[in-house]
């Protein structure tokens, strides 16, 4: 026997190897669950999908990912980059009269 022993050892038995002890703390009787072959005991185990997720679902979750850009337009009194429904940065004007009063510098 490997790796420690006693009354309260689990043993396995791989191919080709001898009987390998396991030691478990905390079990004192013969009745006890036998995780499978690797699992650590006290961890839990992770979630596993079920079925493939299939291209389009995962472009449809995806889709939120991607960049916005932001979308501008010439205004239509100074020609200056504006974005739609906001004041123009460069000459105060919104749908056609002045609304803001720009100091120049």
């Amino acid at each position: 026997m490997r790796n420690g022993g006693g009354k309260d050892a689990l043993q396995r038995v791989r191919p080709g190897e001898d009987t390998v002890t396991f030691p478990i703390p905390g079990v004192e009787s013969g009745r006890f669950f036998l995780p499978p072959f690797g699992a650590v005991p006290g961890e839990k185990a992770m979630a596993v999908p079920k079925t493939k997720k299939s291209k389009s679902k995962i472009g449809m979750r995806k889709h939120s990912h991607r960049v916005k850009v932001n979308t501008t337009r010439p205004c239509p009194n100074c020609g200056a980059a504006q974005r739609p429904h906001r004041v123009c940065d460069a000459c105060g004007f919104y749908r056609g009269r002045q609304v803001l009063t720009i100091k120049a510098d």
